[in-house]
């Protein structure tokens, strides 16, 4: 206390002189303010303890701290830096308190594998004093990747990541074990935060997840299985940014990986739906909701009410003025009728552990159009060919600069060499093999397609001639096996525009209950990044047929209803600076049979589509009826040497189109 009269005296000169009038304050030397800095166990001061200084001015206080202590706080918004107790700017007079305390000695270790990379290092492993700065650098040994720095264990493991910069320094705060992390060049990490929940798996803010080597262009992202979960709220999904903007990622959908290869995902929260506004009834496998009265534009139903699952919607539980739907992860059963006569209702949250259910579960609904299908359970397809199909859209989210997208059923995904289509194209287009299957909805991809569609994407159609690739509006189990990997393509599509949605669901759901379930990076080897079927595939001879009269060109297939609903679609390819154009499906001539045979027949065919499409044609219908030997498995299934001819064929189409609509 021995400078405590010291500064009363200073203090009241320094107030006295704020107060004096205009005319003596003028005569008087600028006002200074005095900064005392008390004293204090564990430091002696080297110098002053009071300072005078301008206001506004900085000032430092010199001290030297006792042996084996450190500070542990500083009062008034100053802080300790190398030596000095700072306070960097102060208008009134100001005490300061500094806090010493006895310091602790911490271990520090590294864990580092030789193989994968070196790491240099300030302060090898062992006894140091608290608040040592130690400095680590990594360097990654040639094809690998360093994913960063975490403490405790692996990132693979679950360790918390503390650093993804290569080069990082910190204090030591305690015990610490820090280990490098690495993976194959095309390595990801995603960074999940816990953004007000918390993880299953570790009390951290957040859970790294190493993809040691991805076979896919995007990886899926957490499903919503408990993982990360918050009291009272559902998991709609992740944004790559901390205040939810930008693209929503839900459960199990394809996050686009930047250069980093390290993706950052912040959760978004649906705060339910107070559980007094519903009715219930239990049930012998959790609740059943029979009613609901509210007024919620949100209407999220709860994952428990009294403690026990939510597993039903009855008849008639859910109608009202609500706009978007989110149900429970674990709901089981919908029953018909239980979402009716809700004029305003445009959007579901519908997560994927849902059995019983068909299109009659929601009637007078007739804003409904945005479906977000969210993965709730692990798949079943990804080393099948079904899984497969999500690299296609996946190619489709990161394909540089103008986009040639070949559309069809599997007679396009063997019948296109699309690295050799963009070597033809001179290297102006990126390919999309978007060839999926002749009995799922054509126009279900090119809705979804066109929501994609940049200035100067060409868009050509080559369908097999069935009903469900000239228009056909009708879901089935294909279509769900083919995109369980990438469920984020309904939410692209208006769902008013397609039948037995939910129906072919259920039905893909039972087939699913009887597979094993599997993890997103298994993969099957046979599709490539651009969605062709790569493999080499044989040729017959020329006399091969697999099946006699499956290739016809049957008018009934060209519908008004069907065309219609793909003329739309194109206006809407083309109001988005895209071209869409026509071809045809390449077909075995031998499995063409009877009146089909005949050239009246099929140029009725070719003159019908021209007459109802509002898209143009570019292939002589002819060139695409080709010779069995050009055929490997089925009659629309080209061989190899088959697929580069039709590919050929195709740049020349396209090249002459192109130069045509230039003048």
């Amino acid at each position: 206390m021995r400078h405590f009269g010291r500064l009363i005296g200073l203090l009241a000169a320094a107030v006295g002189a704020l107060f004096l009038p205009a005319c003596q304050a003028a005569d008087l030397p600028a006002v200074r303010v005095p900064v005392m800095l008390a004293e204090s166990a564990g430091f002696s001061f080297d110098g002053d303890a009071i300072r005078m200084i301008e206001p506004g001015e900085r000032v430092a206080f010199p001290i030297k701290l006792h042996e084996g202590y450190l500070i542990e706080s500083v009062s008034g918004g100053a802080y300790y830096a190398d030596g000095e107790i700072v306070l960097e700017s102060a208008r009134y007079p100001t005490t300061l308190v500094a806090h010493a305390r006895p310091g602790q000695n911490y271990v520090f270790s590294l864990q580092n594998d030789k193989e994968n990379g070196s790491v240099e290092f300030s302060h090898k492993g062992g006894l140091y004093f608290e608040g040592t700065e130690i400095t680590v650098k990594a360097t990654p040994a040639k094809g690998k990747t360093f994913l960063g720095f975490s403490i405790g264990k692996p990132l693979a493991a679950g360790g918390e990541l503390v650093s993804r910069d290569p080069d990082y320094t910190f204090r030591l705060r305690g015990h610490t074990d820090l280990i490098a992390n690495y993976a194959a060049e095309n390595g990801v990490l995603l960074v999940y935060h816990a953004g007000g929940g918390r993880f299953s798996s570790t009390s951290a803010d957040t859970l790294a997840v190493q993809i040691a080597e991805s076979h896919y262009l995007c990886p899926n992202v957490q499903i919503a299985d408990g993982t990360l979960s918050r009291i009272g709220h559902t998991l709609l999904g992740y944004t790559t940014d901390p205040e939810g903007k930008g693209r929503l990622l839900t459960p199990g959908a394809n996050v686009v990986v930047p250069e980093t290869g390290v993706v950052n995902l912040w959760p978004v929260w649906a705060a339910w739906t107070p559980d007094v506004q519903f009715t219930w009834t239990e049930r012998a496998d959790g609740i059943a909701i029979t009613g609901w009265s509210g007024d919620e534009e949100r209407l999220v139903i709860p994952e428990t009410i009294n403690g026990k699952p939510v597993k039903t919607l009855a008849a008639g539980a859910i109608s009202g003025n609500f706009t978007t739907l989110v149900l429970p992860t674990g709901l089981n059963a919908i029953e018909n009728g239980a979402i009716t006569d809700c004029p305003k209702f445009t959007t579901l949250f519908f997560y994927d552990y849902v059995r019983e259910i068909t299109d009659r579960a929601f009637q007078n609904c007739p804003q409904f159009q945005t479906l977000h299908i969210c993965a709730a359970r692990r798949p079943c397809y990804p080393k099948s060919r079904s899984g497969t199909y999500s690299k296609k859209f996946e190619r489709l989210l990161t394909a540089e600069g103008k986009k040639l997208i070949v559309v069809a059923g599997s007679s396009t995904v063997y019948g296109i060499d699309s690295p050799l289509l963009e070597e033809l194209m001179g290297g102006e287009y990126a390919p999309v093999n978007y060839g999926t299957h002749a009995e799922s909805s054509a126009a279900f991809y090119l809705e979804m397609i066109s929501s994609f569609i940049t200035e100067g994407d060409i868009v050509v159609q080559a369908p097999e001639a069935f009903g469900s690739q000239l228009g056909g509006n009708m879901f089935e189990i294909n279509l769900w096996q083919m995109q369980e990997c990438c469920f984020e393509v309904f939410s692209y599509v208006d769902i008013r525009n397609y039948e037995m949605v939910f129906t072919s669901f259920a039905q893909f759901n039972a087939t699913r209950d009887k597979l094993p379930a599997r993890d997103y990076e298994e993969y099957d080897t046979t599709v490539n990044d651009y969605g062709d079927y790569f493999i080499d595939k044989a040729g017959q001879d020329s006399s091969y047929v697999k099946v006699p009269g499956v290739v016809n060109f049957s008018l009934t297939y060209i519908t008004d209803e069907g065309t219609a609903r793909l003329n739309a679609i194109a206006d809407k390819i083309r109001a988005a600076g895209g071209t869409i154009v026509r071809s045809f499906a390449p077909a075995n001539r031998n499995a063409v049979i009877g009146i089909w045979r005949e050239e009246a027949h099929q140029q009725a065919y070719v003159d019908r589509l021209d007459e109802k499409l509002n898209y143009p044609c570019i292939t002589e219908f002819a060139d695409m009826l080709l010779p069995g030997n050009y055929f490997h498995n089925s009659d629309y299934h080209v061989s190899t040497e088959g697929a580069k001819l039709r590919t050929r064929m195709l740049a020349d189409d396209l090249k002459a189109y192109l130069a045509k609509a230039a003048g």
